[in-house]
């Protein structure tokens, strides 16, 4: 196997995303199997995206705790929140709004993501000219290239 910048779990046409590795539900399963074909699926919930992480610079920082049944909505809220925060990834400038790739890539499962954005506009902003640009959709929308490279000390 190739070792890839996944380490030894990627092989060289594939990602550790694709692999089979563990069994659920009676059958080998991938982390992409159980991302796109159950969770975003089954659930229908957009946070997740800021909830999945695959340890990339780009990604959503990785929660410090489990995500639980009793405290998922919140969780989740607070996910986004965190997400939307970091100003290397999403935010408002003098050219609008700017996002991660991760909200162009997975545009569907916002069900409008002006709209979606609004619920968390104090994230972005907290220009209240700003904020009213957003709820009023008058703010083009741009999406920041997505850096795969993985986290680690070595890339700090």
């Amino acid at each position: 196997m190739k070792l890839s910048p996944f380490g030894t779990w990627g092989g060289l046409f594939s990602t550790p995303w694709e692999k089979s590795f563990f069994t659920l539900l009676g059958e080998k399963r991938t982390l992409d199997w159980v991302e796109h074909e159950k969770i975003r699926v089954d659930f229908d919930e957009p946070r997740i995206h800021a909830a999945l992480v695959c340890a990339a610079i780009s990604c959503p920082k990785l929660r410090a705790e489990a995500f639980t049944a009793e405290n998922l909505n919140t969780q989740l809220d607070d996910q986004m929140l965190t997400f939307l925060n970091d100003r290397d990834k999403n935010g408002i400038d003098d050219k609008g709004i700017y996002l991660s790739k991760i909200f162009d890539w997975y545009r569907d499962d916002f069900n409008g993501l002006q709209d979606y954005l609004l619920e968390y506009i104090s994230a972005l902003s907290d220009d209240p000219a700003q904020k009213e640009k957003v709820k009023q959709q008058s703010l083009n929308i741009r999406f920041v290239d997505y850096n795969w490279i993985l986290n680690s000390i070595d890339n700090r």
